[in-house]
C-alpha cells in the first residue's frame, strides 16, 4: 500500500506536469473503486488545476471552483502520458488537459476519488491525527497520546488518528532507527525515547520522498519512475538476514495483523 512518501512523490509529479493546466475532459471507463467515482466529473471540464497537495495519505486536486480528493488504496497509480494515450487494463478515470492525459489506475480497486465537499470525503479526513512534518509532532505530542493506551509502539505510531501517513514500512524503519522495539506497549516508553523516535520519523520519511519512494510490489510515481528507497530498508522485509549494526539475525513478528521487523540486540 502507498504510505505518505509514495502519495507526496505522485502528488508532487502531478503538480509539476499539469499545474495551471486547463482539462479539456474527464472520461470515466470503471466507476467501480471503494466508492463509486461521482459521475458528475464533467463539471471539471473547462477548469484549470489551481492546486495539487497532500492530506495524510490523500491527494486534494483545486480547480477553479471544484475539489477532488484521491486516495491511491493499496494498488492505486497515477501516469502521465504525454502523447497518444493507450488504455490499459485497470484504467478507471482519465483527464484530458491540453495536451496531456493523466490516468488513474487501481487493479485491486481499493483507491477512491470523491468531491471534497461530500459527506465521505469530510469524515474520512475529519479523523486524521497531525502531519509528521508539522509543529504538533513531537516527542511530548506522542507522550501525551499514549497515555491510558495498551497497545504495542508499532501499531500506536501507525494509526492514524494520531499521527498520518506512517505505514508499515516506515513504522519498521522508524523504531529500529530509535532503538525501539515493536513489540513495546506505547504507554510504557520514556519522553526521551519519544523524542527520538520522532525525530527518527521525520527522517525516514524525508529520506523516501527524496529518494522517490519505495517500490516493493507496484508503486510507481506520477510519472513511471520506481521509488529507490528500498535499497535503503535496514528491516522491513528482511526477516532471517544479519542486522547491518551488529550482525544478528533480524526477526518479524506479526503486531495488530501486520508484520513487523526488528532486531533483538539494537531495539529493547
Amino acid at each position: 500500500m502507498p504510505e505518505l512518501p509514495e502519495v507526496e512523490v505522485t502528488a508532487r509529479a502531478v503538480s509539476r506536469s499539469f499545474l495551471n493546466k486547463k482539462l479539456n475532459y474527464v472520461e470515466i471507463f470503471n466507476r467501480n473503486l471503494r466508492w463509486p467515482v461521482p459521475s458528475d466529473v464533467q463539471k471539471l471540464n473547462g477548469l484549470s488545476l489551481t492546486n495539487v497537495s497532500r492530506r495524510a495519505k490523500f491527494i486534494k486536486f483545486e480547480f477553479e471552483h471544484k475539489q477532488l480528493l484521491c486516495h491511491l488504496g493499496m494498488s492505486g497509480s497515477f501516469r502521465n502520458v504525454r502523447r497518444g494515450f493507450k488504455k490499459l487494463k485497470h484504467d478507471h478515470v482519465l483527464f484530458k488537459f491540453s495536451r496531456d492525459f493523466l490516468c488513474y489506475n487501481d487493479p485491486r480497486r481499493f483507491g477512491l476519488i470523491l468531491w471534497t465537499d461530500s459527506y465521505r470525503a469530510q469524515s474520512l479526513l475529519s479523523r486524521l491525527g497531525v502531519e509528521p512534518f508539522s509543529e504538533h509532532f513531537s516527542g511530548m505530542y506522542l507522550k501525551q497520546a499514549a497515555k491510558k493506551r495498551r497497545l504495542s509502539v508499532k501499531a500506536f505510531l501507525m494509526h492514524q488518528s494520531v499521527v498520518v501517513g506512517v505505514g508499515n514500512i516506515y513504522a519498521s524503519e522508524a523504531l529500529f532507527a530509535a532503538g525501539i522495539t515493536p513489540q513495546r506497549r506505547c504507554d510504557r516508553i520514556s519522553l526521551d525515547r519519544y523524542n527520538i523516535l520522532t525525530e527518527k520519523v521525520k527522517l525516514i520519511l524525508l529520506k523516501a520522498i527524496n529518494a522517490g519512494g519505495t517500490t516493493i510490489a507496484d508503486f510507481h510515481s506520477g510519472n513511471g519512475s520506481a521509488g529507490n528507497f528500498q535499497q535503503d530498508l535496514l528491516v522491513y522485509g528482511l526477516d532471517g538476514e544479519p542486522c547491518r549494526a551488529c550482525g544478528n539475525i533480524l526477526k518479524k513478528v506479526i503486531l495488530s495483523g501486520r508484520s513487523s521487523y526488528f532486531c533483538r540486540n539494537c531495539q529493547s
